[in-house]
């Protein structure tokens, strides 16, 4: 488990999560805490993974009811550099997903 405080998200506040489950257990410890914008924009995305995984942040921010730029600002919040990095975690949760079926 990696050593982080409680904390609203700050840009690089503990630098990105390795995978998409640690991110998940980061934010249900409340470990990281996404206010206003940022929570739709989380709740959209655990909600659904595919359309993050092969989508773009123009269409993650129109499904989320959020501008692009808050997408971007979400993004780098949670220690991404650009929105593929965020985007390459969901990629690899649904590869291991089907690996297992």
């Amino acid at each position: 488990m990696r050593n982080v405080e409680a904390t609203t998200v700050a840009p690089h506040a503990y630098g990105p999560p390795p995978n998409l489950r640690t991110l998940k257990e980061d934010i249900a410890a409340r470990r990281v805490i996404l206010p206003g914008q940022f929570e739709k924009i989380g709740r959209y995305a655990f909600a659904n993974p595919e359309a993050v995984a092969f989508g773009t942040s123009r269409q993650i921010a129109a499904s989320a009811g959020a501008s692009q730029s808050t997408v971007s600002r979400f993004v780098r919040a949670l220690g991404f550099e650009e929105f593929g990095e965020f985007r390459d975690i969901f990629r690899s949760y649904l590869r291991d997903r089907m690996s297992k079926v």
